[in-house]
């Protein structure tokens, strides 16, 4: 079947390129290319735990200087854009400095018709509204992003998907959106599955509605559905949700004091709602408040996160290696965003704070299964053209072994600037 499908892609890229071959040669051609670079220094409070009673031998570090400099770039000629965007990303603070250098995006686009386009390449694509845990996103990774950023730059600084693609947009401004993803060597490599995805976005003239639907087949195959209505000028209400097929998240099979701890899948055959419910409004001093509830059916229930609780409680009473890779065990497992079922989450944002050019924003993730959370402020100032310079705080709160208590870095706080050119 993956023959098949790598062939059927293969056939309609090399079609796409000799429809429009001889039309862009006479073109004019265009060429837009932008960089961002950010610096920060980075303080974090670590305190030990019981998942983590050796903070530094665990890999945390106290004080961090990291750089990220991006490079955007769009060639157009006719029917024919390419783009592509590279990252290159440093951190120092411990022995051995660390550089990465990635391609988020590197894909080109052809227009078929006024309604039709066509791309293939890797590109990073966001969907959904919700501004805490947004279900439909399904390809974003938030565990690789850089959060003290404002949310739009953490969210674009991360590796797109590897793909081949159509839209097709109808007369009356509907948008058709189909893409094959499949998992090669070095392509795509998260993931197990190739995937398919499809969707079909809409405006609903008489509620005044927008609304997405969403298929999609790969590890968790499932459909989605996003929605949002203004209310007045002021105020939206939106919801962005999932119902898919298997269950990420692993839980407790067994325990024992020489063999430590067997994780493992379950549920791959029930289905699991995901669903975020959201409402914004907008003061006349340009404050905007948006307040979510969400739910995650895949999450932990009270009874397996009393499981995990044990099995730290139990990794505790190890001793040398026996301990080190329990606590390696339960670590592995709860390596993900999020770990609950119920959450609430709170965004206050201000473009011009204080009539002071001050772009301020705190945010809330509010676990409401044990009371955890995380607490985060950010302030950035225009101090000239297409530079910037930013302060970001969060707090972890919660009792011990709660979700957001489980790791040492339960304060930080950051200074940064960015250069846009």
């Amino acid at each position: 079947m993956r023959i098949f499908n790598v062939f059927l892609v293969g056939c309609g890229v090399f079609s796409l390129l000799t429809t429009v071959g001889q039309q862009v040669r006479a073109e004019e051609l265009q060429l837009d290319l932008s960089a961002e670079i950010g610096v920060y220094a980075r303080g974090n409070d670590l305190r030990k735990t019981d998942l983590f009673p050796d903070v530094e031998s665990a890999g945390y570090q106290a004080d961090l200087l990291g750089a990220d400099v991006s490079a955007n770039g769009t060639l157009e000629q006719g029917r024919l854009r390419l783009s592509g965007k590279g990252r290159l990303s440093g951190l120092t603070g411990s022995a051995n400095p660390v550089a990465e250098v990635t391609a988020d995006e590197l894909y080109a686009e052809v227009r078929l018709s006024d309604q039709l386009f066509g791309y293939f390449g890797r590109r990073n694509f966001a969907f959904g509204q919700s501004y805490g845990l947004n279900p439909v996103d399904i390809y974003n990774q938030p565990l690789k992003e850089n959060r003290l950023y404002p949310s739009d730059k953490s969210r674009n600084d991360t590796v797109g998907v590897d793909l081949a693609g159509f839209d097709f947009l109808t007369n009356s401004g509907d948008t058709f959106k189909i893409f094959y993803a499949p998992e090669l060597d070095r392509l795509n490599e998260d993931f197990t599955e190739d995937n398919w995805y499809l969707s079909y976005s809409t405006f609903l003239e008489t509620s005044g509605i927008d609304v997405t639907t969403s298929a999609f087949w790969g590890e968790r195959p499932g459909v989605g559905l996003s929605g949002s209505v203004a209310i007045g000028d002021k105020t939206v209400l939106y919801a962005d949700g999932t119902l898919r097929r298997g269950r990420e998240k692993k839980t407790l099979q067994s325990s024992t004091l020489i063999d430590g701890f067997t994780f493992a899948s379950d549920g791959d055959d029930k289905a699991y709602a995901f669903v975020t419910l959201g409402a914004g409004y907008t003061f006349e001093n340009g404050l905007s408040v948006n307040l979510e509830y969400t739910y995650d059916g895949a999450g932990y229930s009270e009874d397996e996160w009393d499981d995990i609780d044990e099995s730290i409680t139990l990794a505790s009473s190890m001793s040398g290696s026996l301990a080190s890779r329990a606590r390696g065990q339960v670590n592995t497992a709860l390596r993900h965003h999020s770990l609950r079922r119920n959450y609430a989450f709170l965004r206050m944002a201000q473009d011009d704070l204080l009539d002071l050019n001050l772009e301020a924003e705190l945010t809330l993730l509010h676990g409401l299964d044990d009371q955890s959370g995380r607490v985060g402020v950010r302030l950035e100032k225009e101090v000239a053209e297409g530079a910037s310079i930013g302060v970001f705080a969060s707090h972890r709160y919660g009792k011990e072994n709660s979700e957001f208590r489980l790791r040492p870095d339960i304060s930080s706080l950051a200074l940064y600037t960015l250069l846009r050119f």
